[in-house]
């Protein structure tokens, strides 16, 4: 079986798609009776922002193919940046599991 990984660039483009689909078939309710003609612009701009963070990452990760962020916090910054980060990582779940559910 050959196993085929893929490339930063379809990476990146695969990103975008999933980024600018939610965008586009997600667009809340509230969004559109709030803003009215301006939701669209918002959502470029959003869109737009989404882009540019992508782009960054790409291109920070470039130097540490084949780990994940907890082992580059580890690289950077020992054992202390790493459990600080896990702490972020667990409480940012909570956060988002709390507004998940409540919605």
């Amino acid at each position: 079986m050959d196993k085929n990984k893929i490339g930063s660039a379809e990476a990146l483009c695969l990103l975008l798609t999933v980024t600018i689909s939610h965008l586009i078939l997600t667009l809340p309710k509230t969004m559109l009776e709030s803003q009215a003609s301006g939701s669209l612009i918002n959502t470029i701009y959003v869109t737009f922002l989404a882009i540019l963070i992508i782009f960054i990452g790409q291109r920070l990760y470039k130097h540490f193919l084949g780990k994940d962020i907890l082992d580059i916090a580890d690289y950077l910054g020992g054992k202390t940046l790493r459990f600080l980060l896990g702490i972020t990582f667990i409480v940012y779940l909570i956060f988002v599991a709390s507004l998940l559910v409540r919605n």
